[in-house]
């Protein structure tokens, strides 16, 4: 392209990587953008950069029109025989990457996956399925690939058992899991369910941990086996088959939670498991782990809900922590009054179901 446009929004490593191999492969102009008030890596500061207003609703239409303003000089004066390349500017270039695509583009491919993407996008998944009917002309890969991001879509919208049909094939074809996303989904697509069984969790877990083992970096794998081990135990018939899967939750929850003290998520996960072993089951060294957790979660969800007032997730742990001090015996937190704060931010019913699931799963124990 002529033209790049970066945006530095999340810090994504990926964005890093694939600037850096556009500034070492071409010579062309690269534009940045990113939201006002952020710091962008060292080694981009340099760079030209158009910021843009952003705020915990997102970009608005305003500020898209501002920054699309912002952005048209830069468009507009687009000079591929200038070069802005910051290899271009320390090194002397003999040669500029010279790459070539393996095979010709297929159109009929690319119109395939557009329109797949674009039913994902609006969430229709009769039309998603529709799409996958009419790409049997493709190759074997192709067909492959499509049925991975038709899977995942699929999952997304609740229709678990079209998502497993399509996402088995993917999975037992991926045996070193190169996809490891198809994985996951696959495992959501068994444990999701409300009439998930033994059997099902028994198979979200055995994926879960095959995807641990060979794509260990996959985001929030702790905390996705932690919550098939706390869903699974709801259908236990004996206390030991109930604790054995308490542990199994603490176990995973911990080591996403040690991964990242700010995931308030596995955290309150962390305590509340604690507690349960600790009530239920006796376990003085539960106990004392999860008073020593409680204010380090509070923190983090507190300082959450200071960036941004409207984070329901932020206000139910804050809740949770005071139910748990409780439970605990810490202090004489008003438990009624926190869940009242995080209901009256009005959040959608999955987010409430979830709340109310962690409620009933407590009251069982």
């Amino acid at each position: 392209a002529d033209l790049v446009v970066g945006d530095l929004q999340t810090g994504n490593f990926n964005v890093g990587w694939e600037l850096g191999l556009r500034h070492l492969l071409r010579p062309g102009q690269t534009l940045l953008i990113r939201p006002d008030g952020t710091i962008p890596p060292f080694d981009l500061n340099a760079l030209r950069h158009v910021g843009y207003k952003q705020d915990e609703q997102g970009v608005s239409d305003s500020a898209a029109i501002e920054a699309w303003a912002a952005l048209a000089p830069f468009l507009a004066s687009v000079d591929e025989s200038k070069s802005d390349s910051p290899v271009d500017a320390v090194m002397e270039v003999e040669q500029w990457g010279k790459v070539r695509r393996r095979e010709a583009r297929d159109a009929n491919w690319e119109r395939l996956r557009g329109q797949l993407t674009l039913a994902r996008e609006v969430g229709d998944a009769d039309l998603m399925l529709e799409v996958l009917a009419g790409a049997q002309d493709v190759g074997p890969e192709h067909l492959h690939l499509l049925r991975a991001e038709a899977g995942v879509g699929l999952v997304r919208l609740g229709r678990y058992a079209e998502a497993r049909e399509l996402l088995r094939e993917v999975v037992a074809g991926d045996p070193e899991v190169t996809r490891p996303e198809a994985h996951v989904y696959y495992a959501l697509s068994f444990y999701r369910p409300k009439d998930a069984g033994v059997n099902d969790y028994d198979a979200a877990e055995k994926v879960l941990r095959r995807v641990l083992v060979k794509a260990p970096f996959q985001p929030e794998l702790h905390a996705l086996l932690g919550a098939v081990a706390k869903r699974r135990l709801r259908l236990r018939t004996t206390p030991e088959e109930r604790e054995g899967d308490l542990r199994m939750a603490l176990q995973f929850y911990r080591q996403g939670y040690e991964r990242d003290l700010n995931a308030y998520y596995e955290g309150i996960n962390v305590i509340a498991v604690a507690v349960a072993l600790h009530v239920r089951y006796g376990d003085a060294e539960a106990g004392r782990s999860a008073r020593e957790l409680v204010p380090a979660v509070r923190v983090a969800a507190t300082l959450a809900t200071r960036a941004h007032p409207n984070d329901f997730w932020a206000a139910a742990t804050l809740a949770e922590c005071a139910l748990h001090e409780r439970l605990l015996g810490v202090g004489e937190p008003d438990v009624h009054a926190a869940y009242k704060a995080a209901g009256a931010l009005r959040p959608p019913g999955g987010d409430l179901d979830s709340t109310l699931s962690q409620l009933d799963l407590l009251r069982l124990l």
